[in-house]
């Protein structure tokens, strides 16, 4: 039943994104990246999708228990990018991965509170903000840095901006993907530890393989969605 439940939300997930972006109506607001409310409706769709998936995981036996851990960790990661790249391509507003997680998350942990058989979730917000900074950040953006500290020197170089517009590209995605699933592989065994979750902190072997197995199942998912979106968007 949770299995069919499962799959069911994340149908209406992906039907309702679908209903609301094929008519091409604003998603985006502002001078500075913000959403519009059907644009926040497209975010909290995305982590209704992402809620979904997660309790899908759960419902077939999957956790952070030894014998599931590393499929567990690894399919997560995946999933979780994919809705990610769909989404941030769709809105292309940098900080929606973080956003449509800790909107995830809250339902779910109220959940986990009431259902003492539903184990709390992972944590995905710190997995997502360095998604989101591989996605979006540009080398030159560090080098700006470099104009806003104070130099003793009176001569002070001012560097071009890079003003071409941020896409989500596969080659990104999968960057982005690689740094999400490092971080959740790396993350998920101490944080569960202090909820009591699973059997503790894994031996070197087993993390090392964890690590492996998020960072290329999660960096797969990144590259495939992403390079769908963009056939999709030029017709190929």
């Amino acid at each position: 039943m949770s299995v069919l439940l499962s799959l069911l939300l994340v149908l209406l997930g992906l039907y309702g994104i679908e209903q609301l972006t094929h008519d091409g109506q604003a998603l985006r607001s502002g001078p500075w990246p913000g959403v519009t409310p059907r644009g926040a409706a497209v975010v909290l769709l995305h982590a209704l999708v992402l809620g979904a998936l997660l309790l899908l995981l759960g419902a077939v036996g999957l956790s952070l228990e030894p014998a599931t851990q590393i499929a567990y960790l690894a399919l997560v990661s995946a999933l979780s990018v994919a809705v990610l790249v769909l989404a941030e391509s769709i809105l292309g507003v940098p900080g929606v991965g973080v956003a449509l997680c800790a909107v995830c998350l809250l339902p779910l942990t109220l959940l986990s509170l009431v259902l003492p058989a539903l184990s709390p979730p992972l944590e995905l917000v710190a997995p997502a903000t360095i998604f989101d900074l591989v996605l979006w950040l540009r080398p030159s953006d560090a080098r700006a840095l470099l104009d806003v500290w104070p130099r003793r020197s009176a001569r002070r170089r001012w560097r071009r901006r890079d003003i071409r517009p941020r896409i989500v590209t596969p080659a990104r995605a999968a960057r982005a993907g690689v740094g999400f699933g490092l971080a959740l592989a790396l993350l998920a065994p101490p944080s569960a530890q202090l909820l009591g979750v699973g059997s503790g902190s894994p031996d070197l072997m087993v993390l090392v393989l964890t690590v492996v197995a998020a960072a290329g199942l999660a960096a797969l998912s990144g590259y495939g969605v992403a390079l769908t979106l963009a056939r999709r968007r030029t017709g190929s």
